[in-house]
């Protein structure tokens, strides 16, 4: 891992971790261990940082979602991977991310919502029809307001705005509304999978 990649990495780590405004760049050289002109060296400012650290993040968001969409046995099997490996993956991320990227960084904030229209938005699309080709999925709803639904949903999870009970994860919160989704767009098919491969998951 060169310099530039373990600044990412850190710092994204960092974040997700503390909330983004509550991480300086002092802190973050020295959680490095390195001096905060190297980090600056590489990155204009903490703005240009939170940016690189985002695409970064959905980068690899991107290449997990491909080999999934490769390597899953169908629809359902497909959409629960990912959806599990995202939640895995940014479960824990601290609750004021979000508000700060869109209070301090909208650049960053900027990055996901197109990310979200051109990407998470016709993954999801592409899911249902194969879905609907594998008989797993209805026919009778419209695939573009259902992907909106969905798009949506896991954006407040994100923002903590849907939370569950004190108690649950964002993980649990993630497999809920997924549930929800599954059992509403599914066939007696699709019921079946779900009940057999996932429920006790």
């Amino acid at each position: 891992m060169d310099k530039r990649d373990e600044i990412l990495f850190k710092a994204g780590e960092l974040f997700m971790r503390y909330g983004i405004k509550s991480v300086s760049m002092d802190d973050l050289a020295r959680e490095i261990g390195i001096s905060k002109k190297t980090i600056y060296t590489f990155f204009n400012d903490k703005n240009v940082l939170v940016e690189s650290v985002v695409a970064t993040k959905m980068k690899s968001i991107e290449c997990h979602c491909g080999s999934y969409q490769e390597s899953s046995e169908n629809a359902i099997h497909e959409l629960y991977s990912i959806i599990n490996y995202i939640s895995e993956n940014m479960g824990n991320i601290h609750p004021s991310v979000f508000y700060d990227m869109q209070k301090y960084h909208s650049g960053a904030q900027r990055l996901i919502d197109l990310h979200e229209k051109e990407y998470v938005l016709p993954i999801f699309i592409k899911n249902i029809e194969r879905g609907r080709r594998e008989e797993l999925y209805r026919s009778d709803f419209d695939s573009m307001i259902v992907a909106q639904i969905y798009v949506t949903i896991n954006d407040a999870i994100f923002k903590h705005a849907i939370i569950g009970k004190p108690e649950s994860t964002l993980k649990q919160v993630f497999t809920e509304s997924l549930r929800f989704i599954l059992f509403g767009m599914a066939t007696k098919k699709g019921k079946e999978y779900i009940r057999k491969h996932l429920t006790n998951e």
